[in-house]
């Protein structure tokens, strides 16, 4: 994962990483996972504090090799070059893909996120550099109107809803399981919705993931908090 967090209670498959991978060669994995956070949730972490102004949209956390039933690849030592990446593209990244952090660069995020995962996509058909993950990322996040999609399931920010209540809000769109990791906030009594991952094919169809069920979850709402730092 990209990331240390306080316990988060995953309903997919273990993302667990085993051994980097060969960069000379193609990595073998299953599918993708698309992976949209919340932000108010996460800046809600003890310990992380963040940005002022804070978005009230879904921003991305990243697009992960995945797979089924064996460790997902990690792959380190790539460079990453921020000149590879087409300006208007980085524009669009630091809208959507923004570090959350407070005095964090949106560079370190990245980052990360190519020297983990984006170097294992490298070889899938329209992924063949780090320029097109980052593009193809946009490009996939462009597809999800996250925020939009729970409203109009009725799910709305403040309330407390749960998982089958979520997928219905999708299948409307996307007849197929997603998974919502979610987040436990101390002295809350509810779990509170963390990330959406999205399951997408290689050639990016949407496909199932592995989901159970859970009840409370919470949609924390980002109106009260805009402008203020969280802690």
């Amino acid at each position: 994962m990209p990331r240390t967090i306080s316990p988060i209670i995953l309903l997919s498959v273990a993302l667990l990483f085993g051994s980097g991978c060969v960069s000379a060669e193609p990595v073998h994995f299953d599918y993708f996972t698309l992976a949209m956070q919340w932000p108010v949730t996460y800046c809600k972490q003890p310990y992380i504090t963040c940005r002022q102004n804070l978005m009230d949209f879904w921003t991305i956390h990243g697009l992960w090799p995945t797979n089924v039933n064996r460790p997902n690849p990690t792959c380190n030592g790539s460079s990453f070059d921020l000149h590879s990446i087409q300006p208007v593209i980085e524009e669009q990244m630091r809208i959507q893909w923004p570090n959350l952090r407070e005095h964090k660069l949106d560079e370190e995020f990245w980052k990360l996120q190519w020297k983990r995962h984006g170097k294992c996509t490298i070889g899938v058909p329209g992924i063949e550099n780090l320029g097109e993950y980052f593009s193809k990322t946009i490009q996939l996040a462009n597809q999800f109107d996250i925020k939009k999609i729970l409203a109009l399931g009725g799910i709305t920010e403040g309330t407390t809803t749960d998982t089958e209540k979520i997928k219905k809000a999708f299948g409307h769109y996307y007849p197929k399981i997603i998974t919502f990791p979610v987040e436990i906030i101390p002295g809350e009594k509810k779990h509170w919705l963390f990330e959406i991952y999205i399951c997408l094919n290689k050639n990016f169809t949407v496909r199932n993931c592995t989901s159970n069920p859970f009840k409370e979850i919470y949609y924390p709402s980002s109106r009260p908090q805009l402008g203020h730092v969280f802690g």
